[in-house]
């Protein structure tokens, strides 16, 4: 649903689990990013204990870093950040990111404190639960100045994504007397750039996106 809600945005996705890495860096190629998306694995290789030690601030520098190169890139533009997650092991879960860098976004905790979702890990993809830590993600929801929702299942739908944000704060300062041809009005009130976390599987976002492009989805 990210992706139909933003069909002109720019998207970068980390995943993260005791670390942290870029899985796609920002682009606008969002045809090959939902075939991508219906393949992911967060996890990876990643070892079995390295998920259920998940910190969800593991992605702090990356994404720092990729919405410092989102500003500069692309000025007047709006950074939106979702983290689809489900717990945190760290004591720490505050993200180290000037607030005037995230335009808007939400933290999505999937499954609840009785029910575990289902994560894949480790070479040979096994199984592993890991339960919602809703303080965790309640803290790093409210130090990136977005809301946070727990979730059961299914996908997010349009209305719990925003829609007009403000601009991003420049990491740099910008001259205004240099023209940037790629900014437009219709393409800041829909969000530019997403930086996307994603922390569960999201195969299904990108399912529903392919299909809504082709006009299989029912209605």
């Amino acid at each position: 649903m990210v992706l139909t809600k933003y069909p002109d945005a720019r998207f970068s996705v980390i995943s993260y689990a005791d670390t942290a890495r870029v899985d796609w860096p920002i682009s606008r190629d969002e045809w090959s990013l939902a075939p991508f998306l219906q393949n992911f694995r967060p996890y990876g290789e990643r070892s079995t204990d390295g998920v259920v030690k998940t910190d969800v601030t593991a992605a702090n520098s990356l994404l720092k870093e990729q919405l410092n190169a989102a500003s500069r890139t692309y000025p007047g533009s709006a950074n939106l950040v979702f983290i689809f997650g489900a717990g945190s092991d760290s004591d720490d879960a505050e993200f180290d990111i000037p607030l005037a860098q995230v335009s808007g976004g939400a933290v999505f905790g999937y499954g609840t404190n009785d029910t575990k979702p289902r994560i894949y890990a480790g070479p040979n993809y096994d199984t592993v639960d890991v339960p919602l830590n809703e303080e965790a993600l309640t803290t790093a929801a409210d130090s990136l100045g977005i809301p946070f929702q727990k979730r059961e299942s299914g996908l997010v739908s349009a209305d719990e994504l925003p829609s007009a944000v403000p601009q991003a704060a420049p990491a740099d300062p910008i001259n205004p007397k240099v023209p940037h041809p790629d900014r437009t009005e219709f393409y800041w009130f829909f969000a530019a750039i997403a930086a996307a976390l994603f922390g569960v599987e999201l195969y299904g976002l990108a399912g529903h996106w392919l299909r809504r492009r082709r006009g299989t989805v029912r209605k």
